[in-house]
């Protein structure tokens, strides 16, 4: 996921079996992970003090979304980059605003 807000982000993520330590994203700067058991869900909430909040943020979720997920966290909302192989050729990839903020 990467912070494209302009101010540093507060995040803390968890999976069923792993609890992340809470952290902070700088303006563009990015958090990856890296799973392999692909039945793995990863579940994040995160807010500053705009005050923009959210709290269960699937991020990561083979069944959903497939193997590669990009997150671009934004002031409207919390986007996903939907791609696809017919969409590499057919240029219909794009970010899609897959949660809101809760003000």
């Amino acid at each position: 996921m990467t912070n494209n807000i302009g101010k540093p982000i507060w995040y803390h993520c968890k999976t069923y079996e792993d609890d992340f330590p809470a952290a902070m994203l700088q303006p563009d700067e990015e958090q990856n992970w890296k799973f392999y058991n692909m039945e793995t869900v990863v579940f994040c909430e995160m807010g500053n003090q705009m005050p923009l909040w959210r709290d269960n943020v699937e991020l990561f979720n083979d069944g959903l979304w497939g193997y590669h997920m990009e997150w671009s966290l934004r002031m409207k909302g919390i986007y996903r980059w939907e791609s696809s192989l017919w969409g590499s050729i057919s240029g219909n990839n794009k970010w899609i605003r897959q949660y809101e903020w809760i003000y």
